[in-house]
């Protein structure tokens, strides 16, 4: 399944939550998992994003439904980004011109 990045900032709502964080992140992966979405890592992060959290899902489609789902909660906004691993770089480098 294709890797994806996703950069989370908390709301002002969610910050005021923090505590919940735990919960929330548990019940985050949840329903990835019923979208049918693997979440593999979930960092809390220093800078301009407060979350990083790394998935794979089986399509674009599929990891647009879990940020807007994510950041329908009102707790975090997202930027969603597809990831390519080495060997699938390698392939998109090797097919060019």
């Amino acid at each position: 399944m294709p890797t994806y990045i996703c950069l989370m900032s908390f709301t002002s709502a969610g910050i005021q939550r923090i505590k919940d964080h735990p919960k929330r992140r548990h019940e985050a992966r949840q329903a990835a998992e019923a979208m049918g979405l693997k979440a593999h890592h979930t960092y809390l992060t220093l800078g301009p994003h407060d979350l990083t959290v790394i998935l794979e899902a089986p399509n674009d489609e599929a990891a647009a439904t879990f940020a807007l789902a994510s950041s329908m909660r009102g707790k975090i906004s997202t930027l969603t980004m597809r990831a390519f691993d080495e060997g699938e770089a390698d392939k998109l480098i090797g097919g060019l011109p």
